[in-house]
């Protein structure tokens, strides 16, 4: 599993040739995934200027109607660094590249086959490696639909599409793992949001997800080593 904790777009001033104002590019980083971004028509450069200069190895992205991603990095001398294609762009997703040092600004470029194209949320950075899942972990959506009975049997609801939510375990952690990743959960806090990635090689089985967390890192001894769980649960 990999974890994006810290999207160090995070910090920057985000701006489109073609957006609307009413969606504007500065909504990629919005806490909301839902409060997208959305062009004016079919194709759009959305530009990154980072306040700082960043390293990055990976880009999560979710809620969109793209058909093409085309993602540039350049440094302070507009020099290109590197380029990355997306030519399938999945609803939610992440793609991993060699690491690239000192980026000054990132462009992306973004196509739809539809009236506007629109992106919820993009991160870039450099994603924390937990290891591999326990093969038993706990999948546990959570549902707020509201339903109401009457005693006749009579029923409502007020639906509300649910949230997916997994209790991961990781085992056998050496002491320093356990103790940095206690000290990312620490830095982060419970509902604090991240982008998870549970198996980055196989998206078929589960994709990407923008969540928060949902528990506390309490590692439980196991004789040699430590073993802890996390909860994520989907956000929007």
């Amino acid at each position: 599993m990999k974890i994006l904790f810290d999207n160090e777009i995070l910090d920057s001033t985000i701006t489109s040739t073609n957006d609307n104002a009413n969606y504007p590019a500065s909504n990629l980083i919005d806490l909301f995934l839902w409060t997208r971004y959305q062009a004016i028509g079919q194709t759009d450069t959305i530009t990154i200027q980072l306040d700082v200069d960043i390293d990055a190895s990976c880009f999560f992205y979710s809620y969109n109607n793209l058909t093409q991603m085309v993602i540039r990095f350049y440094d302070l001398y507009d020099n290109l660094l590197h380029t990355e294609t997306i030519s399938e762009v999945y609803d939610e997703d992440a793609i991993y590249f060699t690491l690239v040092e000192d980026i000054n600004y990132i462009q992306i470029d973004v196509t739809t086959d539809q009236t506007n194209a629109y992106l919820g949320g993009a991160a870039f950075g450099i994603a924390e490696d937990f290891g591999d899942v326990f093969s038993v972990w706990d999948d546990e959506p959570q549902d707020n639909s509201i339903v109401t009975d009457s005693d006749s049997g009579q029923s409502t609801q007020n639906y509300n599409k649910p949230l997916m939510a997994y209790n991961f375990s990781f085992y056998d952690l050496t002491n320093n793992e356990k103790l940095y990743f206690q000290e990312l959960y620490k830095e982060t806090g419970i509902g604090g949001h991240v982008w998870a990635d549970p198996f980055e090689d196989n998206h078929d089985y589960m994709v990407p997800m923008y969540a928060t967390l949902r528990s506390t890192i309490a590692p439980v001894k196991n004789g040699r080593r430590f073993n802890i769980s996390l909860r994520l649960r989907e956000a929007r």
